[in-house]
C-alpha cells in the first residue's frame, strides 16, 4: 500500500526563511460507549499506533452499547497535536455487541499547515507539533 501522506512535515515559519521538520508520532483511536451499565470496564479509553503504519488494527474490549469512535494525531511523547492544524472526521457511532467485531473503516486526517509561527511567537498558525 502506498502512502499518500507522510508523517514528517517540513514546516516553514511565518515571516521567516527558517524551516523545521515536525513529526506526527502516532494516531490515537478514542472511544466512549453509551449504555446504562454504570462504570463498566471499557466504557472509555483509547489505543494508539505509530503514524508510519498508515493503518491500525487494535485489540481491546469495549462495553456493550453505542460506541462513539474518533481519531486524533499525536506528537512525540503522546502530546496532542495542535487542534488548529488538522481536520479529523466526525465521531463515528457503532453498536457494540458482545463477541462481535467493531470496524471503524477508512478514516482520513487532513493536516493543513503550510507555514507556522516560530515557538514563542504569537502571530501566524501554530505548527502541528512545535508549540
Amino acid at each position: 500500500m502506498d502512502k499518500f501522506v507522510d508523517c514528517v512535515s517540513e514546516q516553514h515559519f511565518f515571516n521567516s526563511a527558517d524551516t523545521l521538520q515536525l513529526q506526527v508520532a502516532q494516531i490515537r483511536l478514542h472511544w466512549a460507549v453509551e449504555n446504562n451499565q454504570g462504570d463498566a470496564p471499557g466504557k472509555e479509553g483509547s489505543q494508539a499506533w505509530p503514524c508510519q503504519y498508515n493503518q491500525g488494527v487494535t485489540g481491546f474490549d469495549l462495553a456493550e452499547g453505542t460506541a462513539n469512535l474518533w481519531v486524533t494525531p499525536e506528537c512525540e511523547g503522546g502530546r496532542p497535536a495542535s487542534p488548529d492544524t488538522y481536520i479529523a472526521p466526525a465521531i463515528v457511532q457503532r453498536t457494540v455487541v458482545r463477541g462481535d467485531t467493531v470496524s471503524l473503516g477508512a478514516v482520513e486526517l487532513v493536516v493543513s499547515v503550510s507555514s507556522c509561527r516560530m515557538p514563542g511567537q504569537q502571530d501566524g498558525q501554530p505548527c502541528i507539533c512545535a508549540d
